[in-house]
């Protein structure tokens, strides 16, 4: 988790800009909130969201709802090294955490690695039945295209 958060610092500094000398420093910025975070995700900002997010998961290094919008909204800007960091830190800290547990299976299906996904979808399963993140899961497992197998 270590290197996640540091990775986060690193992207809050370049993303705000807080380096250069016209603009303010972190000591001087409003810590954005959740709720600010969610709004950018809701209205598809998501440059917007992982910038506020990178900035929470510094300030909430342990808080697993942040570390898993920071990883959709780093999915969907086609980050996927920094989301799958995020859901994994996600992860670690509520290895029960549904939503991370959906998200991450559809960043499985993205990348073509089904057989991981399933397992998530199984342990969603496990853990809240038909659930919307199950469903929402098994649909995008469902919707994968099939891969020819060569011959």
């Amino acid at each position: 988790m270590k290197a996640a958060v540091t990775w986060a610092a690193m992207l809050v500094l370049v993303a705000s800009g807080a380096w250069a000398a016209d603009t303010a420093t972190p000591e001087t910025e409003a810590v954005p909130t959740f709720a600010e975070a969610q709004a950018a995700i809701d209205a598809g900002d998501f440059p917007t969201a992982q910038r506020l997010l990178a900035v929470l998961t510094v300030s909430e290094p342990d808080n697993a709802d942040v570390w898993n919008l920071f990883g959709y909204a780093s999915r969907n800007m086609k980050l996927a090294g920094p989301a799958l960091e995020a859901y994994e830190t996600a992860l670690k800290l509520d290895p029960n955490h549904l939503g991370a547990l959906e998200y991450q299976g559809e960043m499985f299906v993205e990348l073509k690695r089904l057989d991981e996904a399933k397992a998530n979808l199984a342990k969603l399963k496990d853990l809240c039945g038909d659930c919307e993140q199950a469903v929402d899961l098994e649909a995008a497992i469902a919707a994968a295209p099939v891969e020819e197998v060569a011959g």
